[in-house]
């Protein structure tokens, strides 16, 4: 089954094919350009170098959040669009778990955290067990100090993945000392190969996500909504 993955979740637009669960062929883009400009090139260019046709594909995944209101906002209408317009199934699956599943981390606690603003992070905890993350905490929206709570309780070593990850590091030292730690540079960011792996499980358990209800999952109100919220309560 070839699968094109997508994850436009962080800054880092990210995409792959995978054949089951065997990956093909993947672009990281990390630069500083809107997922409107990179995206489609991407997937062109990728299904070029590899003498795919998108009428080849025949799953499209995800990632679905949380992360970036308006990456998810792109990836989901881009990935709804081609599975619409091929008349395939579609995926939808968790950013953070499939950041887990690139971590490449077997020994200890798994957690992708990604800058949710306004003092929070999205976060998950996962450990690894017979071939997949088990979920030990469930991706939200939370105060860093509360994740790193959550972690002391487990009481193992935790290694920490996702972007600006530099703008947590010195909280995470002085809450967890030398239990918390970092993958490899290469393996901090996004990568959709998670999601293709994700999803082709999903799929093979479940089936498809239905098209027309499959949404982003931000986890938190939009600054937008937010604003309206408190406005409305003040009324």
């Amino acid at each position: 089954m070839l699968i094109l993955s997508i994850d436009t979740s962080t800054l880092t637009c990210s995409i792959a094919v995978n054949d089951g669960e065997a990956l093909l062929g993947q672009q990281v883009i990390n630069t500083k350009t809107t997922h409107s400009q990179k995206l489609l090139p991407c997937i062109k260019s990728l299904l070029d170098n590899l003498n795919i046709s998108l009428r080849d594909i025949q799953l499209i995944a995800i990632a679905k959040g949380p992360g970036s209101f308006t990456g998810l906002r792109i990836g989901m209408a881009t990935a709804k669009g081609l599975a619409y317009g091929l008349k395939i199934p579609i995926v939808g699956v968790s950013s953070l778990e499939a950041l887990a599943y690139s971590s490449n981390v077997f020994g200890s606690l798994v957690v992708p955290i990604f800058n949710a603003r306004r003092n929070q992070v999205y976060g998950a905890i996962y450990e690894y067990d017979q071939n997949r993350y088990i979920e030990k905490l469930t991706p939200k929206s939370i105060q860093l100090n509360d994740l790193l709570d959550e972690i002391e309780k487990v009481g193992k070593t935790a290694v920490f993945l996702g972007d600006y990850l530099q703008s947590f590091e010195e909280q995470i030292k002085e809450k967890l000392g030398n239990k918390g730690r970092y993958v490899l540079p290469q393996n901090i960011t996004p990568r959709a190969s998670g999601v293709g792996y994700l999803a082709y499980n999903k799929f093979n358990k479940a089936g498809g996500d239905d098209l027309a209800s499959l949404d982003v999952e931000y986890l938190r109100l939009a600054e937008a909504q937010r604003k309206l919220l408190q406005c409305s309560r003040q009324s």
